[in-house]
């Protein structure tokens, strides 16, 4: 997803965008991702019906269930884009509107802010 931090740090923009097939831990096969909408989960049974990105209706049986909501955060919060070059040229955008500003006020930086080396 990315961060505030990927609005202002190039190098940090380029290392926050990860695809799946990019994390290791999810390489030897033990982890199955599935990506939907969630429509009912039953604890008793272990079982969680979704809707896939084909629109299609599929209950599937689980042994340890992660469900991780989407976030709907506004530009300039976070850079969104469906692949990572247009999250680069967004995160580049913005970046370069920042270094050409002459004056920045920052308000709620937070400590992600703070404690980042801004390039």
């Amino acid at each position: 997803m990315g961060s505030p931090l990927s609005n202002v740090c190039r190098d940090f923009s380029r290392e926050a965008w990860l695809e799946y097939k990019d994390i290791p831990y999810l390489k030897d096969g033990s982890v199955t991702v599935r990506r939907g909408r969630a429509q009912s989960i039953d604890t008793s049974e272990r079982t969680a019906t979704f809707i896939d990105d084909s629109d299609a209706s599929q209950t599937i049986s689980y042994d340890f269930l992660v469900l991780a909501y989407g976030t709907h955060r506004s530009w300039p919060v976070v850079p969104k884009a469906p692949t990572k070059a247009l999250y680069l040229d967004g995160g580049d955008r913005y970046a370069s509107r920042l270094e050409a500003a002459r004056t920045v006020a920052v308000i709620g930086g937070g400590k992600e802010m703070e404690e980042s080396s801004i390039h």
